[in-house]
């Protein structure tokens, strides 16, 4: 995506706002990475899978660990160490 849009939809202070939810280093270089999606059929399947998931959470109420992405993050490490 063109550098000037991102700007002018100021992402920049978007990814910064979901940063503030962050539980570990791990889900920090996710949000780093992210991009806006452009293909209406790709973020209508994305939308559906977070749909999903939203539901399946709420279903059997238990949601993810709090903490979990840093031990995620550190395995990651050792294992490409």
């Amino acid at each position: 995506m063109n550098l000037k849009v991102l700007k002018a939809l100021e992402f920049d202070k978007i990814l910064e706002s979901l940063e503030k939810f962050a539980t570990g280093e791990y889900v920090r270089e996710k949000i780093h990475k992210i991009k806006p999606i452009c293909d209406y059929d790709e973020v209508v399947k994305i939308c559906d899978e977070t749909d999903e998931a939203v539901r399946t959470m709420l279903k059997h109420s238990n949601p993810p660990s709090v903490g979990i992405s840093d031990h995620i993050f550190l395995l990651k490490r050792t294992v490409t160490a």
